[in-house]
């Protein structure tokens, strides 16, 4: 068995990584979830429900599936936890992109088709970028940073770890997005989020939790 690798979870933004993770090297594909997922692009994929489980059949690397379900610091914890027991985290970029910028080969990061990163940018561990978003020059993205469909994050600007950029929303260049912050789809930020905020609108304002 050559390179036995390991998807986790079956939802959608797993469905979405499918292609991409059979490419990324030979060997056995499986997928971890709770419960034996009954989407057709899984039927033939081997199951099991425990990292401890897949590790004790052999398999030795690893991308994280689970898309925004789980709180992304979770996330960024059960990719943590592989880890801690030998497993590797594969690196998924689409041939489909404009990658200019340089990760380390083991850091589990994620870029789908279209998507466009310039020179200077700092892409953290367990990154997600989706489909179709801008990282321009000199941007620093947080580990478990998730950026949505289409998002633009502009010059010079910082994402904090665990936060989430929505689909289609523009930071403007050199504003600092604080830890595991939230900004709403389609939202314009113009200054500075602190950690843990969740704002939309444009612009950009916070929205209190009820």
């Amino acid at each position: 068995m050559d390179n036995p690798r390991l998807l986790f979870g079956s939802g959608g933004h797993a469905s979405v990584l499918l292609s991409l993770f059979k490419k990324s090297s030979p060997g056995e594909m499986a997928y971890l979830d709770l419960k034996k997922s009954q989407r057709p692009e899984f039927k033939e994929a081997k199951w099991f429900s425990s990292l401890e489980e897949a590790r004790r059949h052999g398999h030795v690397s690893f991308s994280n599936g689970i898309g925004t379900s789980l709180p992304l610091e979770k996330r960024f914890e059960l990719s943590t936890e592989a880890e801690n027991l030998g497993m590797v985290p594969i690196n998924l970029i689409s041939p489909d992109t404009t990658f200019l910028c340089e990760i380390s080969a083991r850091s589990g990061v994620q870029v789908l088709p279209r998507v466009v990163t310039q020179h200077s940018v700092v892409i953290g561990r367990h990154c997600v970028l989706n489909t179709s978003a801008i990282i321009e020059h000199d941007v620093v993205l947080g580990d478990g940073t998730f950026v949505g469909p289409g998002a633009i994050v502009l010059g010079g600007a910082t994402v904090g770890k665990f936060s989430l950029i929505g689909a289609a929303a523009v930071v403007l260049p050199g504003v600092v997005i604080g830890e595991m912050a939230t900004i709403g789809a389609g939202s314009v930020v113009t200054k500075n989020v602190k950690p843990g905020e969740t704002v939309a609108g444009n612009p950009a304002r916070k929205i209190e939790k009820s």
